[in-house]
């Protein structure tokens, strides 16, 4: 009986118990990556590389931007040296929340 109905089903609609079976990881990798996939990652991967790469930015950028104004205060003789800092002082009080903000979600998070 079994052979009168596989019979009856047209050729398209068969369903071959040779049929791979894909998994999230196949479905995963089939996907189209792109430039910020590549980067970041997907899922946990990305949230965590996100945190690290702000983290990362933020000190780059800090200590350039605090560099550069440190030597401004001797280059220009107008600046005082307490201006200079106030200014440094400007930049790291941009800075700083954001790192503390980060690493307070890196590992704050709870499970």
């Amino acid at each position: 009986m079994s052979e009168a109905i596989q019979g009856s089903i047209p050729q398209e609609h068969k369903v071959s118990s040779e049929a791979p079976v894909k998994s999230s990881l196949d479905v995963r990798e089939n996907q189209t990556v792109g430039v910020i996939t590549k980067t970041i990652g997907v899922g946990q991967e990305a949230s965590n590389s996100f945190i690290y790469i702000t983290i990362y930015w933020s000190f780059m950028i800090g200590s350039v931007s605090s560099g550069a104004l440190w030597l401004m205060g001797f280059v220009d003789p107008v600046m005082t040296i307490t201006e200079c800092l106030e200014m440094i002082k400007g930049v790291w009080s941009v800075f700083v929340p954001l790192i503390t903000l980060a690493l307070g979600y890196a590992f704050g998070k709870g499970k």
